[in-house]
């Protein structure tokens, strides 16, 4: 549903037109509201609560952020779309709320389609995400997103491991998703070479269903699925935001862990990985460049609004024989890290045979915070069944 917050009647039939007749519009209005306090208007309109509200036109701009903002507050879940003048001010201040969408009053039909279609979707992926509360305390539905702020920080051997972890307690119930289109490496750290990839995923994106997506998956004798990425820049190009979004819709909804290994930095892709994302693992190095980046990493994610996740911060090459301490990093970046692994020759080793240590050497140092990592990812039923059975990694 669209909960619409304007005094112009005659745009409820224009965005029903835009939108189908499938999507419901409640139009609300109360002129005392351009005086009443913003958490007031929230509560007088969220029952029911919508999957959209869209201020909008003709509302003040500065009210419109006021507004959005006390909807950011109180209910995160809801997208956010404001239709005014597309100010310098307008778009910083819905830049620090996390408002993605801003369009102004004399776009065109297919711009504001195309805005609240991106929000619908949006809200229909966090529902297929999110457990339900009755299901909340057994689901094992997760969403995870690996990033880092620099390239060489570990983020795909991290992923990898993470993900081959993972399918040890959900056998054939995970895939890794290899989202880092012009330089992935999952296949090669794993020793797979997959004769499909996100690029033929892609261009099939329009007729893909839960049974022929896998069609275009990898397994790896462990049971694990990965999606691989493309094979050259080129084949990399076509892949388009929309299509990536088709494939990890369906994805959610075929596995309990979708494990995504994206590019450094923040691209589309990126974004469109956190949409989906329960979860997001921040991995830093320990060396001078990596945390800085970081620290403006995790400040990058709070202003385009991409804070209902939850975030584990790893601390990679972890000790100060080689790098800072931790806790000046922690300070720096402004997160507690949740696990720190430790240099070792091992994953260098085991990366290069296509081995992921925590397979190839439970017991090293650096294979345990592997799974210190995994652990947190595991409920709490499955982790008793696990201890019961003796279960330390592959044996």
């Amino acid at each position: 549903m669209i909960l619409l917050l304007t005094p112009e009647e005659s745009f409820v039939p224009f965005l029903q037109g835009l939108v189908g007749d499938t999507v419901e519009i409640s139009r609300k209005w109360d002129p005392a509201w351009r005086d009443a306090q913003p958490i007031e208007v929230v509560q007088s309109t969220v029952v029911p609560v919508p999957d959209v509200v869209i201020v909008g036109p003709t509302v003040p701009e500065s009210v419109a952020l006021e507004w959005a903002g006390a909807f950011d507050r109180e209910h995160p879940e809801i997208g956010r779309l404001i239709i005014a003048p597309a100010t310098p001010d307008l778009l910083m201040g819905a830049m620090r709320l996390g408002v993605r969408e801003v369009v102004p009053p004399n776009a065109s039909g297919d711009q504001i389609r195309e805005a609240v279609d991106r929000l619908l979707g949006a809200a229909a992926r966090l529902r297929s995400a999110m457990p339900s509360n009755e299901t909340a305390s057994v689901s094992t539905n997760r969403v995870i997103s690996v990033l880092s702020a620099k390239g060489g920080s570990g983020k795909t051997v991290v992923a990898t491991n993470l993900a081959l972890g993972l399918n040890e307690v959900a056998p054939g119930g995970v895939v890794l998703v290899d989202l880092d289109i012009q330089f992935g490496d999952c296949g090669s750290t794993m020793n797979l070479e997959p004769e499909q990839t996100l690029t033929d995923a892609a261009l099939n994106a329009s007729v893909l269903d839960a049974t022929t997506l896998k069609v275009f998956l990898t397994p790896h004798p462990s049971g694990l699925f990965l999606l691989g990425p493309p094979q050259s820049l080129v084949d990399a190009a076509e892949v388009t935001s929309q299509q990536v979004k088709a494939i990890l819709d369906l994805l959610v909804g075929i596995f309990e862990y979708v494990v995504i290994d994206t590019s450094s930095g923040i691209d589309d892709h990126a974004i469109t990985a956190m949409e989906f994302s329960t979860d997001l693992v921040l991995l830093s190095s320990s060396e001078v460049p990596s945390v800085r980046a970081m620290s403006r990493h995790v400040e990058t994610l709070d202003t385009i609004g991409m804070t209902r996740q939850e975030r584990h911060f790893v601390v990679n090459r972890a000790g100060t024989r080689v790098g800072l301490r931790t806790s000046d990093i922690e300070q720096t970046v402004g997160l507690q890290a949740c696990v720190e692994i430790p240099s070792s020759r091992q994953v260098v080793m085991s990366t290069n045979q296509g081995a992921p240590i925590i397979h190839s050497a439970p017991k090293d140092p650096a294979a345990r915070a592997m799974q210190e990592l995994v652990d947190r990812f595991v409920p709490e039923q499955a982790e008793d069944s696990r201890a019961k059975r003796g279960w330390k990694g592959k044996r």
